[in-house]
Formats: structure tokens, C-alpha cells, sequence
């Protein structure tokens, strides 16, 4: 009796962890994290009072009517994991990295963001401020491409911009948060109007990465741009030479006179 309690609770397990979809929102907001985001919002509210329009506000009233919106765990792509070319998924290409991305709102408008982060083993407000429009229009995009309320975005970060990614029938989807008037390089046609395949997002990345110069651990330059440490200096030898021999000939000319 014993050993089949023990398998029908074992195929419950199993059927409770395939029943839970890919796209599950990230884990609950730690209770810590809620109060140093609270505590880090009269922070914002203080130093934003004192120049509203420094910080984007029209006035100090509106400054006082900012509150704490939905937080977002982040997480960033891997450098190493992107070059290796392991996936075409940017939720395989990254990994949390113990932060907190929390909207501010006005007004039921996305405003400002808040960070909070673990420093030495503890959460602190790392950072708040900046425009949270075009994450927000990202948002509402992701929602109507999902179409159900219930399915969080896992925000995956690579440099200044945020994807809200998904999988919807089997294929992962992201929406960044760049406006069409304001795509950045590494997004190039890509925009937050439309939720686009990560598969191209993560060749984007691949080629962008590919592009440019990158610098090892140690600050040394790769051999992509080892060339060009070289070129200069052959150059200079070059000239060096021709003026030693111009110089000999000119010599030459003055002792046979």
C-alpha cells in the first residue's frame, strides 16, 4: 500500500511539472526586495522633488503621485554563451543576475524604473530614474501578443536595451523595448510595435558581437585586431627606409662634386 501511495504521488509530480509551461512567469518577488524597493521609491521621490523636470516630471505634484509598479527579474545574456553560438534562445543564452526591475507609474502610465539588487549578500537599491515609455508600449505589446494576462515576460538584458520574451506554440518571441523612431543598433529593424522570433535576435547579436572589437579578461585586444597593432609601425619602417635611402643617394652627390 505504502509503494503505491509513493508512485501515484511520484506521477502527480511528474504531471504538476509538465503542466507548468515554459513561459511561467519568474519567481515571486522576494519580501525583501518589496521593502527595499518601497524604502527606494521615497528615496526617488525626494531626490526628484527637487528638480522635477531634471528627472522627467513636469512638477513636483506629479513627482508625489509616482508609485511601485510590477517587478521584472533580470537576466543577461552571456557573452561566452552567444559567441559558442549553444542556442538560438535568448532564455538559454542568459541567466539571472540577481536584480529587480521595478516600473514606477503615473497616472496608470509606466514613468521610471527602480533597481534592486544583492550587494555583499544583502538587497539595495542599486538604481531608479530614466523613461519607462517604450518599456511600457513593449509591454502592452507583449500582452496583446499573448493574448492572456496571466503569462508574465521574462526580461533578458543585453547592454541598454530589455527583451520581454516568451514562448507561444513552441517558439520562443521577444519584444524589445525600442520604439520604431528610436531603434538601436544592436535591434536594428526590430521594434517594440511587434513581437519578433528570438532566433533573429540572437543572429543580430551574434553578428553585432562578430563586428566588433572585443577585449579579453585581461584588457588585451583579441587577434581580430592584432592587425592593426602592426600595421602602423611596419608603415613607419617603410618610410624610415626610403628616407635613409634618399639620404645616401643625396650624399653620394655631394662627394662626387
Amino acid at each position: 500500500m505504502k509503494n503505491t501511495i509513493t508512485f501515484l504521488l511520484g506521477i502527480l509530480a511528474c504531471v504538476c511539472f509538465l503542466a507548468v509551461p515554459s513561459y511561467a512567469a519568474t519567481a515571486s518577488v522576494p519580501s525583501q526586495v518589496i521593502q527595499v524597493a518601497n524604502d527606494g521609491l521615497k528615496v526617488f521621490k525626494e531626490r526628484a522633488a527637487q528638480a522635477p523636470l531634471k528627472w522627467g516630471f513636469s512638477d513636483a505634484t506629479e513627482v508625489a503621485q509616482m508609485s511601485l509598479g510590477e517587478a521584472f527579474q533580470i537576466q543577461v545574456v552571456d557573452p561566452e554563451k552567444l559567441k559558442k553560438g549553444i542556442s538560438d534562445k535568448l532564455l538559454e543564452l542568459s541567466h539571472p543576475n540577481n536584480e529587480w526591475l521595478f516600473l514606477t507609474y503615473v497616472n496608470d502610465q509606466p514613468k521610471s524604473f527602480l533597481t534592486v539588487g544583492i550587494e555583499k549578500g544583502e538587497y539595495h537599491l542599486i538604481s531608479y530614474g530614466g523613461k519607462a515609455k517604450e518599456f511600457g508600449d513593449a509591454l502592452h505589446t507583449f500582452q496583446d501578443s499573448v493574448q492572456n494576462s496571466d503569462i508574465k515576460p521574462i526580461v533578458v538584458k543585453d547592454k541598454n536595451v530589455h527583451y520581454l520574451v516568451t514562448n507561444m506554440s513552441g517558439q520562443e518571441f521577444n519584444v524589445p523595448d525600442t520604439s520604431a523612431s528610436n531603434k538601436m543598433k544592436q535591434t536594428a529593424r526590430m521594434d517594440n510595435t511587434k513581437a519578433w522570433p528570438s532566433s533573429l535576435t540572437v543572429k543580430l547579436l551574434k553578428d553585432q558581437q562578430a563586428n566588433s572589437s572585443q577585449v579579453d579578461d585581461a584588457g588585451v585586444m583579441t587577434e581580430k585586431s592584432a592587425p592593426i597593432q602592426w600595421q602602423l609601425p611596419t608603415l613607419l619602417l617603410m618610410i624610415g627606409g626610403f628616407l635613409y635611402s634618399v639620404i645616401l643617394v643625396y650624399r653620394k652627390r655631394i662627394e662626387m662634386r
